[in-house]
């Protein structure tokens, strides 16, 4: 009977050591598992802030490119406001020219009719 009792006594001491080391593996496998966790949430939350700095930088150089575009479209309306002013310039500068071309010749007209007339 007291074997039989010391038995059953090792044997309980033997599951409770099973006991024991299981829940020790499990508390070090539950350990292992939230840093696994804290370290992928820190990827995530990493590639998150690389993912909006690409974001920022790209939304920069489209801000830029469309910038850019604005520039060359006011340097292009300049230039073609430039050349209307000097088309305008260049066909009152012509019909000046003919102006004073008449008036000279009307002028030689007068000169010449007069001058007959003294003779």
């Amino acid at each position: 009977a007291l074997a039989q009792e010391r038995a059953q006594v090792r044997a309980q001491e033997t599951n409770q050591e099973t006991v024991r080391t299981q829940a020790e593996a499990d508390m070090k496998t539950a350990v292992a598992a939230a840093v696994a966790g804290e370290k992928a949430r820190t990827q995530v939350e990493a590639e998150a802030k690389i993912t909006e700095a690409v974001a920022a930088a790209l939304a920069q150089e489209r801000a830029q490119v469309r910038a850019q575009e604005t520039n060359q479209e006011t340097v292009r309306t300049q230039a073609e406001a430039d050349m209307k002013t000097a088309v305008a310039a260049a066909v009152a500068g012509e019909k000046a020219r003919t102006q004073v071309e008449a008036e000279a010749k009307i002028t030689e007209a007068v000169a010449a009719a007069l001058a007959q007339e003294r003779a």
